[in-house]
């Protein structure tokens, strides 16, 4: 497993629900949980993407990396 040198998923859920919270409609017309399960599931999505792609960036960089 590849160390996570990038944000962790508890910052970038943060950061999403800060954006989020700073549009005043929102904010007073979704003030539910609904929406922090929305967040919840959209981190943990895209989370998951980057790790993958990153090992996959990596895993591509030791091939290529091999074949010189």
């Amino acid at each position: 497993m590849i160390k996570n040198y990038g944000l962790g998923q508890d910052r970038i859920r943060d950061i999403i629900i800060s954006a989020v919270e700073k549009n005043a409609d929102l904010k007073y017309y979704i003030n539910n949980d609904y929406i922090y399960m929305l967040v919840d599931a959209i981190v943990d999505g895209v989370s998951k993407a980057i790790e993958e792609n990153t090992e996959e960036v990596f895993k591509n960089l030791k091939m290529e990396m091999r074949m010189r």
